[in-house]
């Protein structure tokens, strides 16, 4: 990840703990979709506008205020301020995370914007990139080349089976869609 850093800070320390968590970056933007520079923060009608404000910016100003109110004082477990980086791109800076097994903690509160609902899980993402190459052949001899789309029509089907079978295996009633998808 060059150029971008996760960040964390912990007060206190031992084992268990909370972590207070959001991501760095922003989803790419479209300068001409808004009506004020999206890297001020505007206020207008009552309302705050900036490019990621409610997407974790927002979040890490109340969990940093919420830190202060613990420094000094000694804590039973650590209580861990993370951002991540490249969260909304690659998930480079979750990974490297994940990698080096920090932090390690009992609970998280995870600043995405949930409507002010408080969500107990996520179901998670799973991503693999399949690439097929194809060879040029003749429409009278197809045995001269190779077609990828024949290709691609067996991984999509291999792929619907397996969902199938995972959507038969998992269920969870606290999601709305409550099989993998």
């Amino acid at each position: 990840m060059p150029g971008k850093f996760n960040l964390i800070a912990t007060l206190g320390s031992g084992p268990g703990g909370l972590v207070l968590s959001g991501h760095t970056d922003t989803v790419p933007y479209d300068d001409q979709r808004w009506t004020s520079d999206p890297f001020t923060l505007t206020e207008r009608d009552n309302r705050w506008y900036g490019l990621g404000t409610c997407d974790m910016k927002g979040f890490f100003a109340l969990a940093i205020e919420a830190a202060r109110e613990f420094a000094g004082l000694p804590m039973k477990e650590p209580l861990i301020l993370l951002a991540t980086a490249d969260e909304e791109s690659s998930m480079n800076g979750a990974r490297a995370l994940a990698e080096a097994g920090k932090p390690k903690a009992r609970y998280a509160v995870i600043g995405e914007p949930t409507s002010l609902k408080p969500v107990r899980m996520h179901k998670g993402i799973m991503m693999e990139r399949l690439k097929f190459e194809g060879q040029s052949g003749h429409s009278s001899n197809p045995a001269l080349g190779r077609n990828a789309l024949e290709g691609m029509h067996e991984a999509l089907s291999e792929l619907l089976t397996l969902r199938g079978q995972w959507q038969e295996q998992y269920r969870n009633p606290n999601f709305e869609v409550q099989v993998p998808t």
